[in-house]
């Protein structure tokens, strides 16, 4: 494992250990700080339902016994995205984030360029991994399928084996 400093995979829809790129990147590299944010603003929107939530309650706690049996305790948070970031990295110097490129609707892509400036802002590398193939913010749909056909063809990543 190198030492690149402490890594922070910020945990976002897809609530697993297994076959988590980011998180296996993040372990690879450093230290190792899981985050998950409930942003009250996103709850607030029309696409967004109670029965949503409360299913992820149900995930988050699966995911925090996942990532508590490799030694990595999920940290909560609440409020806006980069105002938990800021906290975070007073406390513990964040060196990357590292998180899974999303693919929902305007509010989460406007709320992703806003990390990405509050990084580049601090010195802080952010990573995104795709996920599902998907690619956002192509400017042609050219060789699409031959790299989609590339990324499912990789094989799935191992969660780390502890902290």
């Amino acid at each position: 494992m190198g030492q690149d400093g402490n890594q922070l995979v910020w945990f976002k829809r897809d609530l697993r250990v297994d076959d988590h790129f980011p998180l296996c990147r993040a372990a690879e590299r450093g230290p190792v700080l899981p985050l998950y944010v409930i942003e009250p603003d996103y709850w607030q929107l029309d696409d967004t339902s109670q029965r949503q939530q409360d299913f992820l309650a149900e995930c988050l706690d699966d995911l925090g016994v996942a990532l508590k049996k490799l030694g990595l305790p999920l940290q909560i948070m609440s409020g806006s995205v980069v105002e938990c970031l800021a906290r975070l990295h007073d406390a513990h110097r964040l060196t990357a984030i590292h998180a899974h490129e999303e693919t929902g609707n305007d509010w989460t892509f406007r709320r992703d360029r806003a990390v990405r400036a509050w990084c580049r802002d601090r010195g802080i590398e952010f990573i995104e991994y795709p996920q599902f193939g998907v690619e956002r913010g192509l400017s042609d749909r050219d060789g699409w399928a031959r790299q989609w056909e590339g990324f499912m063809g990789q094989e799935p990543a191992e969660p780390p084996t502890g902290a």
